[in-house]
């Protein structure tokens, strides 16, 4: 049986010029910026794109960085979920539990009740 969609990790710098080449409107191409604006402003709604070659080359846009653009209509939603999070201890950025640490406290945090 061969994977139906088998997952990779990319940074988003590897992410664009791998998937670049399967849809252009799909908010990885030559300009992420036109890409996120413009689907914001046209569809109204939250856009998300991976940065381009020329956007980290000549732009200083780092590996490890993406372009949101939310339409104003969205940001009192987007700042009342992050505060939402911040409240249940979910603050960005994430710390991470690391291969040298057992996750079980974290998880028992996040889980009450389920499990050992």
């Amino acid at each position: 049986m061969s994977p139906i969609a088998p997952l990779t990790w990319r940074a988003s710098s590897s992410a664009g010029p791998a998937s670049s080449q399967y849809d252009s409107s799909s908010g990885i191409g030559e300009s992420a910026c036109a890409d996120s604006w413009g689907r914001a402003l046209t569809k109204r709604e939250p856009s998300l794109s991976i940065p381009c070659f020329a956007e980290r080359r000549y732009g200083g846009v780092n590996d490890d960085e993406m372009l949101m653009a939310l339409p104003p209509d969205y940001l009192a939603k987007a700042i009342a979920g992050m505060e939402a999070l911040a409240k249940n201890g979910l603050r960005y950025p994430f710390p991470q539990y690391g291969i040298q640490q057992d996750v079980r406290a974290g998880m028992a945090v996040s889980y009450p009740g389920r499990g050992t």
